[in-house]
C-alpha cells in the first residue's frame, strides 16, 4: 500500500514548484536565492511573480520535499535522502546547505555495500564520506566484485580510479597479512611462523573469528590457546607487546592506503 506524500508548501510563498509527478509546492524564493545557485541565477534575469506559472522541475515530490525539509527551519526532522537520485538534484541546483552535506554523507555512511558509497562520493564530491567508504572497502571480507557483482555506480566514475581503489585494498590486504602472521615468528621457533598460528589463521579469518584490521580483542586470546594446545615453547608465549606493535603498524598503512587512494 503506498503512502501519499504530502508536500512541503506555504501560503505566503511567492512562487510555485511543480515536481515531475504534478505535485505543487508554494515556497519563498528568498530562501532558494540564498540555498541555490541556480535559484539565485534565475531570479536575477526574473523577478518573481506568484501571478506566474509554477517553475516545472524534473524532481520529483519526494526530492522536493527531501531539499526543502533542509532549506526551511521546521518543528519535525528534516527528511532522510530518498535514494541516489538527490546528489544528481544537489548538484543540479547548486545548493549550498551543511545539513544538506551532512544529510548526504550520513547517507553514504549508512550503505551496505562500500563501494557504491565511494563511487557516489567521488561522482559527487564528499571527499570525508570517499574517505569512509574506502576504509571500509579495505577493510571488508572480500573485494565486494566477485561477490555481489560490479555496483553500477562503478560506471559514474573514471575507469583508472576503479581500478586504483581495487588495487590498494589489495596491496593492503596483502601488507596487512604479513604484519598479523609476523606476530607468530620467533627465533624459538627457527624463524618460521609458529605451526599451530599458520594452520589456524585462515580459518579464523574465513570465519569471520579474527579481524586483520583489528587484531588485538580477538587474536591475544586465539594464539594463547593455540600455545597451550600445541606449542607450549614458541613465540605464542610473548603475545602482548608484539600484537600492540603490529595494531600500531596496521593502523598506519590503513590511514596511509586511504591517502593514497584520494591523491591524484
Amino acid at each position: 500500500m503506498s503512502t501519499e506524500i504530502i508536500p512541503i508548501s506555504y501560503p505566503d510563498g511567492d512562487i510555485v514548484l511543480s515536481s515531475s509527478d504534478e505535485v505543487e509546492h508554494r515556497v519563498h524564493s528568498f530562501i532558494l536565492r540564498e540555498a541555490s545557485g541556480f535559484f539565485r541565477d534565475m531570479f536575477e534575469s526574473s523577478k518573481p511573480d506568484p501571478d506566474f506559472a509554477p517553475i516545472v522541475l524534473t524532481e520529483s515530490t519526494d526530492i522536493i520535499n527531501f531539499i526543502l525539509s533542509h532549506l526551511y527551519p521546521r518543528s519535525s526532522p528534516p527528511h532522510k535522502p530518498p535514494g541516489h537520485a538527490v546528489f544528481t538534484a544537489v548538484e543540479k541546483y547548486r545548493l549550498d546547505c551543511y545539513s544538506i552535506t551532512n544529510a548526504l554523507i550520513s547517507y553514504l555512511d549508512s550503505r551496505s555495500h562500500p563501494l557504491r558509497a565511494w563511487a557516489l562520493a567521488v561522482r559527487y564530491g564528499y571527499p570525508a564520506a570517499r574517505k569512509t567508504a574506502v576504509r571500509r572497502y579495505i577493510q571488508g571480507s572480500s573485494d565486494r566484485l566477485s561477490s555481489s557483482g560490479i555496483p553500477k555506480e562503478l560506471g559514474d566514475v573514471p575507469g583508472n580510479a576503479v581500478l586504483k581503489v581495487v588495487s590498494i585494498r589489495k596491496e593492503t590486504v596483502g601488507a596487512v597479512m604479513k604484519l598479523v602472521k609476523s606476530i607468530a615468528v620467533d627465533n624459538r621457533c627457527g624463524g618460521r611462523m609458529c605451526l599451530g598460528w599458520e594452520l589456524d589463521l585462515e580459518s579464523s579469518i574465513n570465519t569471520g573469528s579474527l579481524s586483520l584490521f583489528d587484531p588485538y580483542p580477538t587474536l591475544v586470546p586465539r594464539l594463547k590457546a593455540i600455545a597451550d594446545e600445541k606449542c607450549h615453547s614458541c613465540a605464542c608465549r610473548v603475545l602482548d607487546d608484539k600484537v600492540s606493535v603490529v595494531t600500531e603498524k596496521i593502523a598506519t598503512l590503513l590511514d596511509k592506503a586511504i591517502e593514497n587512494e584520494a591523491a591524484p
